[in-house]
Parts: structure tokens; sequence; C-alpha cells
């Protein structure tokens, strides 16, 4: 196989896009059993009997997880970059390599340019051995315009390329340089816009002091664009792109990030519920996106899933996700959480302390005593400490329900909590606080959450932690904030 998948869409009428991904990766799957005759080394390494490399140990050793495998494009030595008369290129770089027929006749290739970015990595090996597949996008400039319709041939100088066909027709083919909301818009939201602007990545040049230059797309002010009612294909509104920002403005004090000319497509008078894309004309159409009076209430619903999928001390599972996970950092799950002297408010995780949150259970704050139901909260992150600050986002949820309880009383979520009397909205406000409820002292003082002794190991889930885990000590901050939530 070649593990290449291509896709061409176009710029502007005299600029080809072609995207690759090169590669593929098969994600390995952690288990609790260990490959027959494998030994576990010093660092969790693990090999089989004749000493090979095989995986890594995690959670005390509890789990085994063998390497990703990956299989690389077989055209992946055309992006492989060297140093030629002083500069960095590929031989995808290269005009004279690109083959470009429109209509069945050859035309000139002006410029390549490229850019890259890495869809996912794969470790194939001990010791940080990584490989990545990455998305290629390559931009080919042509000495003249595509007639609208025509059908166009790219090749390239390899015979593991794989000759490319595709039709330059702007009302079908999707652009890249044409972005749009893709949740799409409620018919009475006041704003509705898209934007259109491309960065073609960088142009090879050996004789630039650079090296080369990035190369930002232009486009004409005043270029028409429409929207289009996928269901009847009628046009529902018209209009002309204009400049937003220029990609000499800066932005964040001095600098662009965009390096490009950015337009803007506004469709706010768009208020009938449908589904629609954005045409530009010479360029090609968007994806499609809707205008629906559920726009606000699915938008919510998936930020809320978002707080299920971060609780902790509860196993995740069907009917409420297709993401299954084992309970975490659960005390009934063999979990010890010791009380710990520090205050949140004296570390960095506060809002004035100095010290570092590892300190936490150093012989100086550790008191030794087991924290009984230490559990609830959602986790934080990619680390899984429950903090002060998350009764933030619990007393949000409290005040969107007080400020439309009709509506919230209706929505229901997918948590295991749908079916009791109380809005799920508040459910899950409930399970965030509850945490801080379960470290509530007897004098009312309250803890500022559950913290570790270091940030994950690398492998570790959140089910199986290996760093030591502590409460912190009650502290007059998060007492006022739990008192507030509460």
């Amino acid at each position: 196989m070649a593990y290449t998948t291509y896709e061409v869409s176009f710029v502007d009428a005299q600029t080809i896009q072609i995207r690759l991904e090169l590669g593929e990766i098969i994600d390995a799957a952690q288990t609790t059993e260990f490959p027959e005759g494998a030994v576990i080394l010093d660092g969790g390494f693990v090999v089989d009997a004749n000493g090979r490399d095989i995986g890594k140990s995690w959670g005390d050793n509890k789990y085994f997880f063998g390497f990703d495998t990956y299989n690389a494009s077989s055209i992946a030595d055309l992006f492989d970059t060297q140093v030629i008369d002083g500069v960095a290129q590929a031989p995808a770089d290269t005009v004279s390599s690109w083959q470009v027929q429109v209509g069945g006749q050859t035309v000139t290739v002006e410029a390549v340019s490229r850019k890259t970015h890495v869809l996912d990595s794969a470790q194939v090996g001990a010791y940080n051995d990584y490989a990545y597949k990455t998305v290629e996008n390559v931009y080919l400039r042509l000495s003249s315009p595509i007639p609208e319709g025509e059908s166009i041939s790219i090749s390239f100088d390899d015979a593991d390329f794989t000759t490319q066909t595709a039709v330059y027709d702007p009302e079908t083919v999707v652009s890249e340089a044409i972005h749009v909301n893709l949740k799409g818009f409620d018919p009475d939201d006041t704003y509705k816009v898209a934007y259109l602007s491309s960065w073609n990545g960088w142009d090879v040049d050996t004789t630039s002091p650079d090296g080369g230059a990035g190369v930002a797309q232009e486009y004409a002010p005043g270029t028409d664009w429409r929207v289009i009612d996928e269901a009847t294909g009628e046009v529902v509104l018209s209009g002309e792109i204009e400049l937003t920002t220029s990609k000499d403005d800066p932005q964040n004090y001095w600098l662009n990030f965009q390096q490009t000319d950015t337009f803007s497509i506004d469709f706010s008078s768009l208020t009938a519920a449908g589904t629609y894309h954005v045409e530009v004309d010479g360029v090609g159409r968007s994806n499609s996106f809707e205008v629906a009076e559920t726009h606000w209430g699915d938008t919510f619903e998936l930020a809320m899933s978002g707080f299920y999928h971060q609780r902790s001390g509860i196993a995740l599972e069907e009917p409420y996700t297709d993401w299954e996970r084992p309970s975490s950092l659960d005390p009934d799950e063999g979990l010890v959480v010791t009380q710990s002297l520090l205050k949140i408010t004296d570390t960095t995780e506060g809002y004035k302390g100095s010290l570092s949150h590892t300190v936490g259970l150093d012989p100086e704050y550790d008191t030794g005593v087991v924290v009984e139901n230490a559990q609830g909260g959602w986790h934080d992150a990619g680390d899984w400490d429950r903090r002060t600050q998350h009764l933030e986002a619990a007393r949000k949820m409290i005040e969107n329900f007080e400020n439309a309880p009709d509506y919230y009383e209706t929505v229901i979520l997918d948590i295991p909590e749908n079916g009791n009397d109380i809005p799920d909205i508040l459910d899950e406000a409930i399970y965030g606080a509850s945490v801080f409820r379960n470290l509530q002292n007897a004098d009312g003082g309250v803890s500022g959450g559950i913290e570790s002794t270091g940030s994950p190991r690398l492998g570790d889930g959140s089910w199986h932690d290996t760093n030591r885990v502590y409460a912190y000590a009650a502290d007059v901050w998060t007492t006022g904030e739990y008192a507030a939530t509460a």
C-alpha cells in the first residue's frame, strides 16, 4: 500500500492546492496482559526473551503498552529536506519536477510553495523513538488561469507518485481558503460571517538571502460571493468580499500571524433555517453549514459533554459515551489520598502563592492521615488535579439555570443522573462541586482540592496514576468560593 491520500482543490483560478496525508499509524492498545517471556527492565522498558524492545509498563507494572505501528508513505522521500546551495529544500520543492495538463495541454508551472503540519505521532521504539503522520500542502502556481470546467492532470517525476486528476469547478470543489463556522449559526445571530484567506506556505529560492519567502495569496477586493441553499440550489444571498486584515497589519502587538490578507464574507442577514455553503468566484465553495433554531442548544450540549468526560472518581461508559475509561483517581479502587498541611494559596496553583504543588507531601507538610471519600469533581486538562478554580465553572452552570430555568429544565444531557428530578445542568454542577463538599472539615473550612506530587508520567492514565496524591489544607479563599457556590 502507498499509505498516501491525495486531495486536489484550488486557491484561485491559477493556483492548485494538493493536500497529501503521508503515512499510516496503528495505535497500540494498553492491556493488563504482558507478552509471554516479557521482561520488565529499569525505567519500565519491556523486552522480549531475546532482549528486543517491545514496549513499556505503566501503573506500577500493572499495564503493558506496546509500540505503535507506523507505515510510511511511499512518497515520503519527496518531502525529505536537505541543504542544497545553502538552502533547506526537498524534491517536492523543485518546480521542474511537476507537470500539469489543463484540457490535455501542458501548461507551465511558474512556482511551487509548500507547508507542512503533523497529524499524529507514533511511538515506534524505546527512548523517544517517534514517527509522524504528516500533511503536506503543495501549491502549484500556473502561468495562466484555468478555464472553468476544464479537466486537470497533475504528475511528478517519481514512479511512486500517483497522477492526480480533477476538474476546475468552483461551484462543487471545496476550497480550504474559505473558512466558515462548521458548527453553524442560529437564525437570530446578529453576526454571521465567513472568511477568505490562504497562506500558501514557503517558496524555496536559492538566490534569496533568506532561502525563499512565504507566499501570501492575493485576492481582488470586490470579488463576488454567494450563499447557496443546498435544498434548492438557489442563491439566497450575495455580495463582495471585504478586506478585514491586511497581511501587513500588526496583530497581537507586532505580528500578523496569518501572514496573508483576510477578507470577510458577511451574510448576517441570512435568517432562514437550512443547510448552506458559500461560493467565491474563481476560488471554490466552503464546507456545508446549518442555520438552525437548535444551534446554541446543540453547542451547549456538546460543551457540557466535555464536563462528563472530565469527571473524576467514576468510570466513563455507555450509554453516556462511546469513549470508555475505567474509574479514575477513585479511593474505592485503591487510590490513597493523604492530608497535607500545604494550602493551595501557598502555591502557584492559587492566587498569591510561590511554592510548587509538588511539595505537598514533603516531610514538613505530610500528615500521614488518609483522607476518606476524596473523590468527585472534574479533572484539570492533561493532569488530574481538582482545584478551587473549578468551583467557578459549577457556579456558572447554576447562574445559567437561574437565568433561564424553563429552558434548562428541558435539557437532557448524556449523564448518569439524567433520570432524576433535578435539571441536568444542576446535576453536573453538583458533581463538579462534590469533591469540595467531601473535603469540607467539621468547622466548615474547605480544602483547595486534590493534587499530586508531579505531572503524570508518560503513559500513565488517570485510572493508574503512579504519583502520590494529597488533599490541600483548608484555606479562606476556597472556603469562600465553595460557600458562594453551595
